[in-house]
């Protein structure tokens, strides 16, 4: 809810919001990465970038920034509400989709949470 007071009511632009959030983010990172130990020293040699050298990875790192602009424009031009109910229906189309493409085994806990969120 404070986010999307602080999205409704500043008179920036959207686009800058979300720039100065991922810089924050970034910046964050960038100290916690180059001042803060590995707690795991089994990895301290790992480079920041490790990794990154995978299509998939880019790919995950391209959907959450994505769906984080998404979330900043819903919060925009509808309300919390609206995002949350957006993300329980997201949340049961993937548990479906999963079960049938992706061989998830369900559970009739699982099937019972999508109709509670279907249904309820």
């Amino acid at each position: 809810v404070r986010n999307e007071y602080l999205v409704k009511n500043y008179k920036v632009s959207l686009n800058v919001q979300n720039a100065v959030l991922y810089a924050g983010g970034v910046w964050m990172n960038l100290f916690a990465f180059l001042f803060l130990p590995n707690p795991n020293s089994s990895q301290a040699a790992l480079g920041f970038f490790d990794g990154y050298d995978n299509p998939l990875a880019l790919g995950v790192v391209f959907a959450n920034a994505v769906i984080g602009i998404a979330i900043t424009a819903v919060y925009k031009y509808a309300d919390a509400v609206t995002k949350c109910i957006a993300s329980n229906i997201t949340a049961v189309n993937l548990c479906i989709l999963s079960s049938f493409f992706f061989e998830l085994s369900a559970s009739i806990t699982m099937w019972c949470g999508v109709a509670v969120v279907c249904f309820g």
